[in-house]
C-alpha cells in the first residue's frame, strides 16, 4: 500500500506541481482552504479540476473565511487595491504574501485548541 499525504492545494502553479509529484508514490488526500480571498471561485474550480485529474475521491474544503474579518490585505478586502507588478514578487498578490498571513493564523488557531 502507498503511504497516505495530506496535499495542500490552491490550484496554482505551485500546487499544482507538488500534487504532481505526491501522486506518483503516494495515496493523495487534497485539502483546500478558502479564507475569503477574492479569487475564492476560481480556486475553487481550480482545486477541483486537479483533483479531478488525478482522480482523487479524498479532498476537503476548509473554510476560514472568518479571516476576512481581520482585514489588512488587498487579498481579502475589496476595498484595498491589489498590488502588482513589483519586482521582487512582495506584492499583496504574491505566494509569499498569502502564506505569510495564512500561517499565523493557522498557528494561531492551533495553540487555542
Amino acid at each position: 500500500a502507498r503511504p497516505l499525504v495530506i496535499a495542500l492545494v490552491s490550484g496554482g502553479l505551485d500546487s499544482a506541481v507538488c500534487l504532481a509529484e505526491a501522486v506518483r508514490d503516494h495515496e493523495v488526500a487534497a485539502l483546500h482552504i478558502n479564507y475569503g480571498q477574492r479569487t475564492e471561485a476560481r480556486e475553487l474550480q481550480a482545486f477541483h479540476a486537479l483533483a479531478d485529474h488525478y482522480g482523487l475521491a479524498r479532498r476537503l474544503v476548509a473554510d476560514i473565511s472568518y479571516l476576512r474579518e481581520i482585514g489588512g490585505s488587498s487579498l481579502v478586502d475589496a476595498a484595498l487595491p491589489v498590488e502588482t507588478g513589483l519586482p521582487d514578487g512582495s506584492g499583496s498578490g504574491s505566494v509569499t504574501s498569502r502564506t505569510a498571513e495564512i500561517r499565523p493564523s493557522l498557528n494561531a488557531s492551533a495553540m487555542a485548541s
